[in-house]
């Protein structure tokens, strides 16, 4: 699902978001980058995507130490796209390392 360059600046209601999060069970790809206004509550969807591998969060506002503790529960994630973000660090580095299936990790 393709969401990129769309202008999002937040989800509406934040209950009916992660509700059609569960019913989307098999989505492989979530991207959205270059949606600049998102900012950091945006982490915190991740763990209702659990069969992503691929999770495109460049350029949507995430700045200073992140916490990935819902991304880490994303147990298929393969690639993870964080790239033009002003991120400082990351809360806990251990959440990283339990993303066993991560190949790739992109913070440019």
């Amino acid at each position: 699902l393709d969401l990129s360059d769309n202008n999002i600046t937040g989800f509406v209601n934040y209950n009916e978001t992660m509700k059609l999060a569960t019913r989307l069970t098999k989505l492989k790809l979530l991207d959205l980058s270059w949606n600049e206004n998102l900012g950091n509550n945006i982490v915190s969807i991740g763990s209702e995507f659990a069969s992503l591998k691929y999770l495109g969060l460049a350029d949507t506002g995430l700045t200073g130490q992140i916490q990935l503790h819902d991304i880490e529960a994303m147990e298929n994630l393969e690639e993870l796209d964080l790239s033009e973000n002003s991120i400082t660090g990351f809360v806990n580095y251990n959440e990283i390392e339990a993303m066993e299936n991560l190949e790739e990790l992109d913070l440019s």
